[in-house]
């Protein structure tokens, strides 16, 4: 059954805004952009730097200090992600695939910021989505980087090579030379465990990466997909979700 959540001191954790799941461990936003989680902390997705947690405790940053300024969070299977409001990207837990974005391969226990490439941190961020260690971000500009393991092409980016810092996921458009052109217009982003959705401004639906459960809506599974397809599916689409390995969405029927 349902119980209340408990404080940082006691009481019910109150003042949230939202909440995230991820494998073994929760994610909770909170009002004043502080973050509290609990659970599994084998590696270090509390971002705490201390053991397995039955209660929340709060987020910090590399720095011992509390992770402040959060927007938005999100839960992978093994690593988590605070979209904070200047527009960056902090992450903490595994990291063996690169999925933190902080161009190294070694697990943290305390938040660190996503690099855009080596000194420079990754910015102008809307929205942010984890899967099973790999992650996806959303420009503002309506543009897709994503970083982490790639062993089924789940970052779009038309090879199978894990990556530690961001890189651009392509779509199937090519231009006169024949060439992938990056996805564009997107709105929306969701990941599964090793398959990525976003939804386009025209209510179209890209799918890429594992397709195994026929988890891309090709009507077919097997081969996956190392760049963005568009999906067959209805337009209208207002909202997108995907599970470990299946995907689902929210449309208007046509009146």
């Amino acid at each position: 059954y349902a119980s209340q959540v408990q404080g940082f001191n006691g009481g019910v954790l109150n003042g949230v805004t939202m909440v995230s799941a991820g494998g073994l461990h929760s994610l909770a936003l909170l009002e004043n952009g502080k973050v509290a989680s609990w659970g599994d902390n084998t590696y270090g997705q509390l971002g705490t730097g201390e053991a397995l947690q039955l209660y929340p405790v709060q987020v910090v940053n590399s720095g011992g200090s509390a992770l402040t300024g959060s927007a938005e969070v999100a839960a992978g299977t093994y690593h988590l992600l605070s979209k904070n409001l200047d527009e960056t990207v902090a992450a903490w837990g595994r990291n063996v695939y690169g999925s933190l974005g902080d161009n190294t391969q070694t697990n943290r226990g305390a938040a660190v910021q996503t690099l855009q490439s080596v000194g420079t941190p990754l910015s102008g961020i809307v929205a942010v989505a984890a899967g099973s260690d790999f992650t996806l971000a959303l420009t503002s500009g309506g543009k897709v980087w994503a970083w982490g393991k790639n062993n089924y092409g789940q970052l779009g980016s038309q090879d199978f090579t894990d990556s530690t810092l961001p890189v651009q996921v392509y779509c199937a458009y090519e231009d006169g030379g024949g060439n992938k052109l990056p996805l564009a217009g997107i709105t929306a982003i969701a990941a599964g465990s090793a398959f990525a959705m976003a939804l386009d401004s025209s209510g179209y639906i890209w799918t890429w990466g594992a397709n195994g459960y026929g988890q891309l809506g090709y009507d077919t599974s097997g081969a996956s997909r190392n760049y963005a397809d568009r999906m067959t599916a209805p337009i209208n689409v207002e909202a997108i979700a995907a599970g470990s390995l299946h995907a689902c969405l929210l449309y208007t029927s046509p009146s």
